[in-house]
């Protein structure tokens, strides 16, 4: 388990990360991902935690999509220093 464990390689980390994970999902417990998360916060590097109360490994199509995507395109906007995302998620649905 400590051997695939990312939360014991956060020391080694520098690059602001996006942590997104299922709190049903069977092949990795979202557990891992609220580690990894904390601790690269206590390291002072930016990290953004979205948990999908609902979702497995991968998100419910019509349920956590739209938050899923939101959550990639507003952390490309920040981090690839464009002024916004290229794509609005609000637009595509009609919003």
């Amino acid at each position: 388990y400590e051997k695939f464990n990312p939360a014991s390689r956060a020391a080694r980390l520098k690059t602001p990360m996006l942590v997104i994970t299922g709190e049903k999902d069977y092949r990795i417990a979202y557990t891992q991902s609220l580690h990894l998360f904390t601790a690269l916060r206590r390291q002072n590097i930016p990290a953004r935690l979205v948990v999908l109360p609902d979702d497995g490994h991968w998100p419910h199509p019509v349920r956590s999509l739209p938050l899923y995507y939101t959550a990639h395109l507003e952390w490309f906007a920040t981090y690839l220093q464009t002024a916004q995302p290229a794509v609005s998620l609000s637009k595509m649905l009609g919003r």
